[in-house]
This record gives structure tokens, sequence and C-alpha cells, in this order.
């Protein structure tokens, strides 16, 4: 996997991710923090050694995830196609995506006995 990846930095506020685009890579923090959001709810803040991009990645349209630097950020990236390629031998990273991907759902629904009772996806949103 290591070939694929590019080192990026982002400045503090600079987005990784738009909401109105499709994600072209996933990100792999390796100093300074990033918050992640979705339709303008914080679902998670990331730090060295975790990914941001993956639900983004999912969707492969504009979700309406963004991550954006809080301060001064280095990832690795690597391209949506490559890492679709690495997927396919390597459950492995998948599985993870999903559990961090989890995770950071849940937390965002936390203390809400209401969105914890709705689907944190509208059923028009499915194909």
């Amino acid at each position: 996997m290591a070939e694929y990846l590019e080192e990026r930095t982002f400045r503090q506020g600079q987005a990784l991710i738009a909401g109105d685009r499709p994600v072209e890579s996933i990100h792999f923090v390796v100093s300074g923090m990033v918050r992640a959001t979705f339709r303008g709810v914080t679902v998670g803040v990331m730090e060295p050694p975790d990914g941001v991009g993956f639900i983004g990645f999912l969707a492969r349209q504009p979700s309406g995830y963004e991550a954006i630097a809080e301060v001064d950020t280095r990832t690795l990236a690597i391209d949506t196609d490559a890492f679709v390629g690495i997927l396919e031998d390597r459950f492995a990273l998948m599985f993870g995506g999903i559990r961090q991907l989890s995770a950071q759902l849940l937390e965002a629904n936390k203390g809400s006995s209401e969105a914890a009772a709705d689907p944190v996806v509208d059923e028009e949103d499915c194909p």
C-alpha cells in the first residue's frame, strides 16, 4: 500500500474533503487534527493514526460529509481507485474503516433519544 500513499499538508481551516464533491482520496492523519462533520453535525475528531474520508468513499457521490483541518495537519493520502484495489485483497482494511465509521455515527447520536430511535440515513437517500 505504501507505494500508493502521497504526503499532503493542510493549513488550519483548510478542507481535506468537501461535502459538495465526491471523495477523491482517503487520508490517514500523521500529525494534527481533523474535524469530520456530516450535514453540519460533528461526527468525530480525527488524530493520528485515524483515517478520514471513508464514508464519502463508500457513498461515491457528494455526501454532505466534510473534513476540515482543526490545526495545521499532515496526512498520507491514497486515491480512492487505488484504495478499491487494495481493499479487494485486504478485507481487514475495509473492516477497520467500517468499525471507525460506526463509532463516529454512534458518537454523533449519543445523548439524543430521538436520534437513537431514528435511522441515521434517510430512506430517500438509499438506492
